[in-house]
């Protein structure tokens, strides 16, 4: 039994479990998952239903590319076939 009066400190170690078959996942939501391809760049994985979606949001961030610096730089759609997934690729964007 630990005692209440002594100050402990601990290092927990959990395993992760890693589930998914992206190993190289940056980040995820309900209809997404982003891996990095490179140390320049990133995809969006588009899946499934969402496929459709690729190519309105390949235009959107062209468009916006023209207008400012502030939407990630498009690079250009891609396919994986390991994944079996289209890509929306673009720049590898590190935090400050």
């Amino acid at each position: 039994m630990l005692n209440p009066q002594h100050n402990y400190n601990f290092l927990i170690l959990v395993p992760i479990q890693n589930n998914t078959k992206y190993t190289r996942q940056l980040s995820s939501g309900a209809n997404y998952k982003v891996i990095a391809l490179s140390e320049m760049e990133v995809a969006k994985l588009f899946i499934g239903d969402n496929r459709s979606d690729i190519g309105s949001r390949a235009e959107k961030m062209k468009f916006a590319n023209t207008v400012n610096g502030l939407v990630t730089r498009f690079a250009r759609l891609d396919f994986d076939e390991a994944l079996q997934a289209e890509m929306l690729v673009m720049e590898r964007i590190y935090p400050n």
